[in-house]
């Protein structure tokens, strides 16, 4: 049965308390955490609150909230709450600030910001602080869950690259075939479409540089041109294998291509490269995502106001090439990888469920 909690605001729990300016250059760099609307952004000897604290976006990336476990350097683009701020379990009234919609309560017109006045109208049940430090127990222990498979996530992430490591080693060694990216494509590498224009709701798919951020990316998430537009450049079109990289603004990150991308156009910041049949897909997307690889991009790097990697010194870049072989063994690896990294995947997507469920449970009164 849901509990008969007092239903107030948010302004009547704690009180927002105003960030205070902290320059890079004056942050020392160790002790205490800096916070800013992102979450922390350096260290300093000394700390603005008394302990656990609370930190709430104000400028930027408004309404996020993050929670500090020791005193910290809330800067002036934050609201904070500390144990002087309020009455309430602060990890309560943390988890219960994230479920609100701070993040939608914009009213600045240039600069996205959240009024403490729009914060303070927030409605939310407050239950006795004994029942505010269970719920935030339950919580914990579920968000840890969260935590750990985040985490698990993020290290198999790396394990591509560790196996890389393992089975070539240094490309530069004599038992490795070393060859320009140029000569493993069964066609030209070219970039995509100049001027996409106006969205166009049933258009041709484009993939843009911040479609490529995280090596993931859906064809239902993507941006679309007109037809006529697209069939311009009907060499950039992408095909399944085919990796794409990003030349512009933020060089180097890679897309591997699967079937629900086939079909798609690129813009003008990333590259096709379709490799031929001398290199796997999956090695060849590796390779492009090694050390080696990368600190070749970063010395040809042009451009003043914002990089980009010319086409030409992109065909240039060199490769180790492995014998076919060994690339099957790669592809081996990788796909034992794909396998558990699914099943991670699909275990945190239920622990988000999970938690969701708990929480909305948890602030009715019905945990």
């Amino acid at each position: 049965m849901k509990t008969a909690w007092p239903l107030v605001r948010l302004g009547d729990v704690c009180e927002l308390r105003y960030g205070k300016s902290l320059a890079a250059p004056a942050r020392s760099g160790t002790g205490f955490g800096v916070y800013g609307s992102n979450g922390e952004v350096g260290r300093h000897t000394v700390a603005l609150t008394e302990g656990p604290t609370i930190v709430i976006g104000r400028k930027g990336s408004f309404g996020e909230v993050h929670f500090s476990a020791e005193p910290c350097w809330p800067i002036d683009t934050t609201y904070f709450v500390d144990a002087d701020a309020t009455t309430a379990d602060l990890r309560w009234l943390f988890h219960r600030m994230k479920a609100l919609p701070l993040t939608q309560l914009n009213r600045a017109a240039a600069i996205p910001g959240l009024n403490r006045e729009d914060a303070y109208a927030q409605s939310l049940l407050l239950p006795p602080v004994e029942e505010q430090r269970r719920i935030a127990a339950v919580l914990d222990t579920a968000d840890a869950l969260r935590a750990k498979r985040r985490q698990a996530l993020a290290r198999l992430d790396t394990l591509t690259q560790a196996i890389f490591i393992d089975m070539f080693g240094d490309p530069n060694s004599p038992a490795c075939q070393i060859v320009r990216l140029g000569d493993l494509v069964r066609a030209p590498i070219t970039r995509g479409v100049d001027q996409p224009g106006p969205e166009v709701v049933d258009g041709v798919p484009y993939i843009r540089t911040t479609d490529v951020t995280g090596g993931v990316t859906h064809r239902n998430r993507l941006s679309r041109c007109a037809p006529e537009v697209a069939s311009q450049f009907q060499r950039s079109v992408v095909e399944f294998g085919d990796v794409v990289i990003c030349i512009r603004a933020t060089v180097g990150p890679t897309l591997l291509v699967g079937e629900d991308l086939v079909g798609a156009n690129l813009s003008r910041g990333t590259a096709r490269i379709a490799p031929s049949d001398d290199v796997r897909s999956e090695y060849l997307y590796a390779a492009l995502n090694s050390e080696y690889f990368r600190r070749q991009v970063e010395g040809q790097l042009r451009g003043a106001t914002f990089l980009q990697l010319p086409l030409g010194e992109l065909r240039d870049l060199l490769l180790p090439l492995p014998s076919r072989a060994q690339q099957e063994r790669f592809v081996e690896a990788w796909r034992a990888r794909e396998v558990v990294q699914t099943r991670c995947a699909t275990s945190l997507a239920q622990l988000d469920a999970l938690f969701a469920s708990l929480q909305h449970r948890a602030f009715r009164g019905e945990l």
